[in-house]
């Protein structure tokens, strides 16, 4: 091997370039695994204390009570699904509300957070 020959091999414009591109495809894989990881984390629910829940409860429409007004506020709920959900109470369970026509159960998933299923309004009384 000639003296040209190693110092050609040997160059910095030769080896860092390639180990450069495995560093970088080894980050980059690095960050995308960590980004896939977080979401994930994201996702799963935090179990809540009965004082949070009582708190929430405050908060959140009541999906048996509210009136067509109260549940056009929601996420993705116009006028016409909330006259299906109005004629079609009482629910208990996130289950029978997903049986309504337009909702199903990504959607009431989406929305339960922000609603709860709570006694009917008593009727007004004389």
């Amino acid at each position: 091997m000639s003296p040209a020959d190693a110092e050609t091999s040997l160059s910095p414009s030769s080896m860092p370039l390639h180990r450069l591109g495995d560093l970088f495809a080894a980050v980059l894989t690095l960050v995308l695994l960590m980004a896939l990881v977080s979401q994930d984390i994201s996702r799963k629910a935090t179990p809540i204390t009965p004082q949070a829940a009582a708190v929430l409860a405050d908060t959140r429409i009541n999906i048996n009570a509210a009136t067509q007004e109260e549940l056009e506020t929601l996420l993705g709920i116009g006028p016409v699904l909330a006259r299906s959900i109005l004629k079609r109470r009482p629910y208990k369970t996130p289950r029978k509300l997903s049986n309504v026509p337009g909702l199903g159960p990504k959607r009431v998933e989406k929305l339960l957070p922000l609603i709860h299923f709570g006694p009917e309004k008593a009727p007004d009384g004389p």
